[in-house]
Order: C-alpha cells, then sequence, then structure tokens
C-alpha cells in the first residue's frame, strides 16, 4: 500500500485471532475510526430523489437479503497522520444477487475465496461483542461517508439488533449502540460552496481537499475506509470550526432524523 503514514492488513479466518491483539492496540490509542463495507448489492434501488424515509424502507428491506463481503476499519487520530487499516473479509455465497460477477471485475475482489477463507459473520460479531473494542463509553467518533448501510451492518453486527421499523427509532439505536458517529458527507457542506453539489462521492471530496490516492483501487473496503480517514482529517486540518461545531453527537442520523 502506497500512501505515507498507512498500514493496510487483510483479515481472514486463518488469521482473525493473530490480528485481534493488533486491533486491540489501535483500538486503545485511536480517538476515530473510518468505517466502510462492501456487500452484494441492492435488491431494491432508491431514487436519488427520495426521501431519508423512503431511503431507510429500501435499507430495512435490502439488509434482509444482502451478504456482507468486505468491513473495513480505519483506525486515526488528528495529529500523527497514521491510519491503521484491517480489511476483515466475510464468507458468503457467489451466487449473491446481483453484483458476483461485476463486483470481481470493477473491484477484484474474489468472492470465491471470500466463500472459503472469510469470516464466518456470527463469528465475527461475537469476536467484535466480546472484544468489548468498541465499546461506546470509550468515546470514540465512527467516521461514514453517507454512510446509513454502514451503519446499519455494524448495529448488527455489534447488537445482533433486528433495524427498528422508523428512521428516527434507527438513530437512537445506532447512537446507543456506537456513540458518537459522523457522516463526512454530510458535514461537507460546511466546508463552502464546492463542497455542496448533490452527487459528491468520496472521490471527488477527496479530490477537492486534495488527498493523494496515488493509484489506489475504488470500491474495496479497505481503500475506501482509508480514504474516508484521510479526507476526514484534511477537512478538520482546514475547517478547524467543524470540529467545535458540527461534530458534536450523532450528526448524520440526528440531523435527517429530526432529532437534533
Amino acid at each position: 500500500m502506497a500512501m505515507e503514514g498507512a498500514t493496510v492488513r487483510e483479515v481472514w479466518a486463518t488469521n482473525m485471532m493473530e490480528e485481534m491483539p493488533l486491533i486491540a492496540a489501535a483500538v486503545e490509542s485511536s480517538p476515530f475510526v473510518a468505517v466502510d463495507t462492501e456487500f452484494s448489492g441492492f435488491l431494491s434501488h432508491t431514487p436519488c430523489y427520495a426521501s431519508m424515509e423512503q431511503l431507510y424502507v429500501d435499507v430495512r428491506y435490502n439488509m434482509v437479503g444482502m451478504e456482507l463481503v468486505q468491513v473495513s476499519f480505519t483506525f486515526f487520530d488528528l495529529q500523527s497522520r497514521r491510519h491503521d487499516t484491517w480489511q476483515i473479509n466475510v464468507s458468503c455465497r457467489t451466487d449473491i444477487l446481483p453484483l458476483s460477477v461485476k463486483l470481481q471485475r470493477r473491484s477484484r475482489i474474489d468472492l470465491e475465496r471470500n466463500r472459503d477463507e472469510g469470516m464466518d459473520v456470527e463469528l465475527l460479531s461475537d469476536l467484535l461483542l466480546g472484544s468489548g473494542y468498541f465499546d461506546k463509553h470509550l468515546g470514540r467518533t465512527w467516521v461514514t461517508f453517507h454512510g446509513i448501510y454502514d451503519l446499519a451492518y455494524l448495529v448488527k453486527l455489534q447488537g445482533r439488533l433486528p433495524l427498528p421499523n422508523t428512521l428516527s427509532n434507527f438513530a437512537l439505536l445506532a447512537g446507543d449502540v456506537l456513540g458518537s458517529v459522523v457522516d463526512t458527507k454530510y458535514i461537507a457542506r460546511f466546508c463552502g460552496e464546492q463542497f455542496c453539489v448533490g452527487d459528491l462521492g468520496l472521490l471527488s471530496l477527496s479530490q477537492l481537499l486534495r488527498v493523494r490516492w496515488l493509484g489506489v483501487l475504488h470500491h474495496q473496503a479497505r481503500y475506501d475506509s482509508l480514504v474516508m480517514a484521510m479526507a476526514f482529517e484534511r477537512m478538520i486540518h482546514r475547517f478547524p470550526h467543524l470540529l467545535e461545531e458540527e461534530l458534536e453527537g450523532f450528526v448524520w442520523a440526528w440531523r435527517v432524523a429530526g432529532l437534533g
């Protein structure tokens, strides 16, 4: 991985227990963790003009039939400029709808290897719950990018809880399970007009912030979480008012649910 100050490690069923102490050390020294998930695809696509409530209806529907493929955590702070990333590869079927072939071609994800060597999702859930690494009382801030699906998977992994019926109740549950969460796509709107385009993606955000990708492959969880962390760090350094004004509590879900 050719990014300065970054380490990226892949986790499979065979090396998960070896990586757990390293993850624990990163957790203890990092107040922020960026998270990204890759999953099998959408059973129902949400129109871009849909309300947040309709988006959440589709999230609940899709989560029933989608399979988690990868989950990546990038641990970082705002001083050292060091980023430690773990991509956990999850065991999944190879006949999943609809991304099997497309996902492999676009992202070079080997779904056959995931099926054979990936972590069992229930075992992963047990390890995350049993470790206490992500206890909200540790005061950690989760960083996402347009991350409602990422948050939904985290809630399911950490709590094994069904998703609530309403967006507002999901916001309450996610806040209770995770603690503080911020969404970089949401807070970008406070960084100037150039960041306020409706179709702002992670790649375009990183380009606006002059985050160097250096040939990094988009749409694998480890790279997206790493670039997300670097973009968030750059935003805070360029726009320090964000740290005081916009990062209090569960910014993204509280605001869209009308709770903040």
